[in-house]
């Protein structure tokens, strides 16, 4: 999704900015709405977080992309 997109995204989906809050949901826009990404990026998105899961999923794709 592009820079533009997000705000129909965040009516549609009734989503609330609360920075005070930890997020379930973390939007992120990429310029020129790109048709697809990277797996790189996704993979830096997905260390990005802490999670049990999201740290698995990212270093398994940081080392199919290294082999």
């Amino acid at each position: 999704m592009g820079p533009d997109d997000l705000p129909n995204l965040v009516n549609e989906w009734l989503l609330v900015d609360d920075a005070s809050h930890r997020p379930n949901v973390t939007l992120r826009a990429l310029p020129g709405r790109p048709s697809t990404v990277p797996l790189a990026m996704v993979a830096a998105d997905l260390a990005d977080h802490y999670g049990t899961r999201e740290t698995a999923a990212a270093r398994t794709l940081i080392r199919s992309l290294l082999s």
